[in-house]
């Protein structure tokens, strides 16, 4: 009887975190959070990660700007925050940091992104 080696992993995406920052405006972000909506530091520091970990999923997605991301995306992203054994509340909060992100990109011209929260919530209700 032959010994078969065990199959190698599969490969995992590594995605550049400077270029998810860039291309989703992360920076913009945490100044409008922390210097426009006077935000407390933690209150940055929370909405940055969370909008990093969705910016992260879409663009493992295949998706490189905020604008393009897709309700099929969204739902995927959901049932991530699902399989990571986050509670509801932990869910929501997670959607929460995209509308302020949807209005600020939307405002400052970069993207028409209003129904990026105006999804994530129907699609957070749908469940």
């Amino acid at each position: 009887m032959a010994l078969v080696a065990p199959a190698p992993p599969p490969p995992r995406l590594v995605v550049n975190t400077l270029d998810v920052g860039r291309a989703f405006r992360l920076e913009s972000f945490a100044d409008y959070l922390g210097l426009e909506a006077g935000n407390s530091r933690h209150t940055v520091e929370s909405y940055l990660r969370d909008l990093r970990r969705f910016a992260e999923h879409a663009v493992a997605a295949g998706t490189k700007d905020p604008a393009a991301v897709t309700t099929v995306q969204v739902r995927e992203f959901i049932y991530q925050l699902k399989d990571l054994g986050l509670a509801p509340s932990s869910i929501r909060r997670q959607i929460s940091a995209l509308r302020p992100y949807s209005r600020l990109l939307t405002g400052e011209g970069h993207a028409d992104c209003r129904g990026l929260g105006a999804r994530l919530l129907l699609e957070l209700l749908a469940q």
